[in-house]
């Protein structure tokens, strides 16, 4: 049997006019152990890549369009942060201190907001889409068609965002 919390070697006693903790008894291999995610590298990567790119390919433009405006605009938003929080603390601390908030804060923040919550963002694409098309699981008209489209909507989606925040 695995030894419970129970079974942990005796602690110091509890200052005066404290109640001593009651250890817990729960199993070690009680709790369960859960992948978080899965990571894959090498030939996997390549064809899950691959598939992903040729499913990209197939996509309905009216799906692509909506969704790379919106991945354009987490990037917007993300570069907003960058400046509004890193640019702030020019002057006043270590310049690389400086820099390192002004890169913490901003595109990851819209690359994770793209992750969580979707988006076609045309860098992301781009690998995807060539995998596809080095595995001949697509072709190159409706590549260089959702490709356009993406980079042109993710286009719109920063400028949309740049002309919200100018305005107000």
């Amino acid at each position: 049997h695995p030894p419970t919390l129970s079974q942990a070697p005796a602690r110091r006693a509890a200052p005066r006019g404290i109640a001593p903790r009651r250890p817990i008894a729960v199993a070690a291999a009680a709790l369960p152990v859960t992948p978080t995610s899965e990571c894959l590298v090498g030939p996997d990567l390549w064809a899950a890549a691959a598939a992903a790119g040729a499913a990209k390919a197939a996509a309905p433009l009216g799906r692509v369009l909506p969704l790379g405006i919106l991945a354009g605009v987490f990037i917007g938003f993300g570069a907003s942060l960058a400046f509004s929080v890193g640019g702030t603390l020019t002057g006043a601390t270590h310049p690389a201190l400086q820099r390192l908030v002004f890169g913490a804060y901003g595109f990851p923040m819209g690359l994770l907001a793209i992750a969580v919550l979707g988006g076609e963002l045309f860098t992301g694409n781009a690998f995807a889409f060539f995998a596809a098309l080095a595995e001949k699981k697509t072709t190159l008209k409706p590549v260089l068609v959702r490709a356009a489209l993406t980079w042109v909507a993710n286009g719109l989606g920063v400028a949309l965002v740049a002309a919200l925040l100018s305005v107000g």
